[in-house]
């Protein structure tokens, strides 16, 4: 249902946003992943109803399930014909952290306990939500300083100029879609 909405903003915006239409969602999302990660922090004890943590629970995974969806389109819309290389970074980042992850958490959880290793893992989520905001803002800024990322707006300005021309022969419109 999200994805839904994004794309219906998506469309909506383009024309003025760029790209960063695409991260509407995702700055929501970057507000209600820290807030659900803090509940389920201060709730997951015996003696809350089981509801209050699973609220939490929810809330995060749904967060996380549109950044992440968010995350491949935006990188998609930014990188044209890089974007399964810049995709393929993305995933590399994130595996890295799958696999750093699980080897320090057991230690911190039974140090810091459950309550106090998950409020900061919410405060490290509170350190990067503003991440989107960034992007939303000054996305296309920080990509104008980026080579590859001129060369991309570029070529698709091209292939947009491109297109705006009418070919008087076969032979033109061929070499026009090359």
């Amino acid at each position: 249902m999200a994805n839904m909405y994004q794309e219906t903003l998506y469309r909506k915006y383009f024309a003025t946003k760029g790209q960063e239409a695409r991260l509407y969602m995702a700055c929501v999302a970057a507000i209600i992943l820290p807030v659900s990660m803090f509940i389920y922090a201060w709730t997951a004890s015996p003696d809350i109803p089981w509801i209050v943590p699973l609220i939490g629970l929810t809330a995060f995974m749904s967060g996380v399930f549109v950044i992440f969806q968010v995350a491949f389109l935006y990188l998609a819309d930014c990188y044209g014909p890089y974007t399964s290389s810049a995709q393929a970074g993305q995933t590399l980042a994130r595996n890295s952290m799958a696999l750093i992850f699980p080897l320090f958490t057991p230690q911190m959880f039974t140090v810091m306990t459950y309550k106090w290793g998950l409020t900061l893992m919410a405060l490290l989520s509170v350190v990067l939500a503003p991440t989107p905001w960034v992007l939303f803002f000054f996305g296309s800024k920080i990509r104008s300083h980026s080579k590859v990322s001129r060369k991309i707006l570029e070529a698709e300005q091209q292939q947009l100029d491109g297109e705006k021309t009418v070919a008087s022969s076969p032979t033109e419109e061929i070499s026009m879609e090359v």
